[in-house]
């Protein structure tokens, strides 16, 4: 045995054991960070999302599409991440086609109520209150990447700003991901 595809192999392991630890420092520090709520204009936010995303928006070919969007009182480095958390599973959890993705928002019952809807490979419906817990993942990591973290960072996010997350899905016919932000005018 050579030492080349044993240093490959240690070397990969760190990197993931890495991207971990990293992620659970996110975790906790969402669960934990104090959040301080001002108007944020939520197509800046998008705006910053998308150039933070634009290399994988580029190499997929991704569309992604919005309607009106509010300014909202929200905790901006939180509600960014959240942002990128799914518009970033969307591009990564993708079919065929390349992605089409569309963010929309309306006022309803004094919460504002989100939608991130995709094209991608969707998940069966048995599955949609798993995926928000930690290390819940459905692929293995040679299919897609990742932690298993990203989707319950997700939901610390909304819980802490007051509201709650959920997805709407068949397998292979894309996912809609639904969150509620309380209306703080």
């Amino acid at each position: 045995m050579t030492s080349g595809p044993y240093i490959t192999y240690v070397v990969d392991g760190a990197t993931r054991m890495q991207k971990l630890i990293n992620d659970l420092l996110t975790y906790s520090r969402v669960g934990r960070a104090e959040y301080i709520f001002q108007p944020v204009n939520v197509q800046e936010i998008l705006e910053e999302t998308l150039s933070d995303l634009h290399m994988a928006i580029n190499e997929s070919g991704a569309v992604i599409s919005f309607g009106q969007l509010p300014t909202i009182k929200v905790n901006q480095n939180r509600f960014g991440q959240l942002l990128q958390n799914l518009i970033g599973n969307a591009i990564k959890f993708r079919g065929e086609e390349p992605p089409r993705i569309h963010l929309a928002v309306q006022l309803e019952d004094e919460q504002w109520i989100f939608s991130v809807k995709d094209n991608g490979i969707g998940l069966e419906p048995r599955h949609v209150e798993r995926i928000f817990e930690v290390f819940q993942r459905l692929h293995a990591r040679d299919e897609y990447p990742g932690t298993g973290i990203g989707l319950a960072i997700c939901k610390k996010i909304v819980e802490r700003h007051g509201g709650r997350i959920w997805v709407e899905s068949q397998s292979g016919n894309g996912a809609t991901f639904y969150f509620t932000i309380p209306d703080r005018r």
